[in-house]
């Protein structure tokens, strides 16, 4: 009974009850998790330490229980897939790296490109720590259904286009767990 005097003198709120609790519960969850993008940095930069024509513009780092997730996230169909807006509790998350380049010495030969980011996507892989690593983006449109423009009477362009590329790398969470235990 007194607990009901007492909560007429709580201010309004546009929240409901159970929304306030599932974000509390989710905070906690993440405290608990004390994820970090160290162990990301330290894979790319094993992989471009070997390989020094590359060049890193972006890294998108998130923690999402969804691996399938883009780099830019829709939160209109995040929410209305999840009525709280927020993750299960019982889903774990999952550290996804989206990683944007370019080639600094790109002389428009593109084998050269090709090969240099598929080196950095197979040294990103040999990590153990590594779930899966998705080239996004190759420096070079290969495909034989790309359209051809120009001519060859135009005057040749002595810069050639940057060879811009992106990478989606997913961490495994098995070796998260085992490296938070070594720490």
């Amino acid at each position: 009974m007194k607990y009901k005097q007492v909560a007429k003198n709580f201010p309004y709120s546009p929240y409901p009850s159970h929304q306030i609790l599932s974000v509390v519960s989710f905070f906690a969850t993440l405290g608990k998790s004390q994820q970090t993008p160290e162990h990301l940095m330290q894979i790319i930069s094993l992989a471009i330490s070997k390989l020094p024509d590359i060049q890193i513009n972006r890294i998108h780092w998130v923690q999402t229980p969804d691996i399938n997730a883009n780099d830019v996230v829709e939160q209109e169909n995040y929410n209305a897939n999840n009525p709280n807006g927020l993750a299960n509790k019982s889903s774990e998350l999952n550290q996804v790296a989206f990683i944007s380049g370019e080639l600094k010495k790109y002389n428009g030969d593109y084998r050269v490109a090709l090969l240099t980011v598929n080196q950095m996507v197979d040294q990103i892989k040999r990590d153990a720590g590594v779930a899966s690593v998705e080239l996004l983006q190759a420096p070079v449109n290969v495909s034989s259904l790309s359209k051809l423009e120009g001519s060859t009477s135009d005057e040749l362009d002595s810069r050639p286009s940057p060879a811009f590329f992106k990478i989606k790398v997913v961490l495994n969470q098995t070796q998260f767990a085992q490296s938070k235990v070594m720490k």
